[in-house]
């Protein structure tokens, strides 16, 4: 079987693997979340500078336990009135740390099968090293 390098038609939610990882010794249960997605994800500068293909995949990364909490202010006495969300999202540094860690390589690199996958993910995330 070939790799073709036209992109089939979506046919599923477009996340078909997620996996829990610990980035450090010592921890109850895995402290990073990561989600595999069939679509192709870059930023409004590099898709103006290379364009963005019809098919690919992306790997998104999370905290699964964070540490730091966020809040939910009323704004009035009103039932319907909104409400303020200050999410406080990687405010605590553990929780920061954890988040830039898969960034930089050293997680998905580590993987041995097939080690052109894991050479490949080598050489994309060598710049943020």
């Amino acid at each position: 079987m070939g790799i073709s390098g036209e992109a089939i038609a979506p046919r599923n939610n477009l996340s078909e693997a997620i996996f829990f990882k610990g980035d450090q010794s010592g921890l109850d249960s895995p402290n990073l979340f990561v989600c595999q997605a069939e679509v192709p994800k870059s930023t409004a500068e590099n898709v103006a500078r290379f364009g963005l293909p019809d098919a690919g995949w992306t790997l998104f990364g999370a905290v699964a336990h964070p540490k730091n909490r966020g809040r939910l202010r009323l704004m009035g006495s009103n039932p319907s009135d909104p409400i303020m969300i200050d999410a406080n999202t990687l405010s605590d540094p553990d929780d920061l740390k954890a988040a830039i860690a898969p960034c930089k390589g050293g997680h998905f690199a580590d993987w041995e099968q097939p080690k052109l996958f894991a050479e490949e993910i080598r050489v994309a995330f060598r710049s943020l090293r």
